[in-house]
């Protein structure tokens, strides 16, 4: 049962991780092949400024979710915790700020 809720949240960050990637490393991409010949060729640029503006709320909600990751044990977020008035984040650490739950761990133990 545990097991299931560790390969669930596991699954789903690495989800999120790649596409906020993807969409980060093909935004110029995506520029250049896509909006540029868009922008050259309409008179009305609308269409243009409402793709990128879709790819970048995407770009940020895919790392919204990557930062306000669950942590499977303990329940809290895995990189931030509350400091006071300060909220302290680290989103390359490898282990729960909380519990220390190994990134990617399948068991409930933290060794």
């Amino acid at each position: 049962m545990a097991n299931e809720k560790f390969t669930k949240t596991w699954k789903k960050y690495k989800r999120n991780r790649n596409m906020f990637f993807a969409l980060l490393l093909l935004f110029l991409p995506f520029q250049f092949a896509v909006v540029k010949p868009l922008f050259q060729s309409l008179s009305e640029n609308n269409l243009v400024f409402i793709l990128t503006f879709v790819w970048l709320v995407l770009i940020i909600v895919f790392g919204l979710r990557i930062d306000n990751l669950k942590c499977p044990k303990c329940d809290n977020r895995f990189y931030k915790r509350r400091f006071g008035l300060f909220l302290i984040d680290n989103p390359l650490q490898s282990s729960c700020i909380h519990c220390g739950l190994k990134k990617y761990s399948l068991e409930n133990n933290t060794q």
